[in-house]
């Protein structure tokens, strides 16, 4: 191989190196705002608003307030206007916007609830819960809930 073509075969090679470690640069960069933007796409705070939950027994509405961690780990109670049932709920906001809650009345009985949130125009959130007590679905639930007013 004559010293040119070794020449010219080093600047290929470095400038093949020097475009993968830009590429790495580019995607690290790329990945930053996403995670900033998950963070504040639920921020930590107070939350009230209304709920409709479909059971085989009839709808029931009410009124809930939940309060958000920086974690998103969340906790709160919810009141039923038709049945005036309070319950104590905890839960979670895992990847890609789903939830898991768990709802417990004031008889200690327990239900899961999984679901999906979504953000809303006014800063607050909005979700879908299906509620099950074992394994049988008893309740699908709607609510939304924006920044409590301080």
């Amino acid at each position: 191989m004559n010293v040119r073509a070794l020449s010219l075969l080093c600047v290929a090679v470095v400038c093949l190196a020097g475009s993968r470690g830009f590429g790495a640069d580019d995607a690290a960069k790329k990945e930053e705002p996403k995670k900033e933007e998950k963070k504040a796409q639920f921020e930590a705070g107070t939350y009230t608003g209304t709920y409709t939950a479909s059971t085989p027994g009839g709808d029931e509405e009410g009124e809930l307030t939940i309060t958000l961690d920086e974690n998103g780990k969340f906790t709160g109670e919810s009141q039923g206007k038709n049945s005036n049932v309070k319950a104590i709920l905890k839960g979670t906001r895992l990847k890609d916007n789903k939830t898991i809650t768990v709802f417990e009345l004031a008889n200690g009985q327990k239900a899961s609830c999984f679901g999906t949130i979504s953000r809303t125009a006014n800063g607050g959130w909005t979700g879908t819960l299906i509620q099950r007590i074992g394994t049988t679905a008893v309740a699908c639930i709607e609510y939304e809930v924006g920044p409590k007013s301080k």
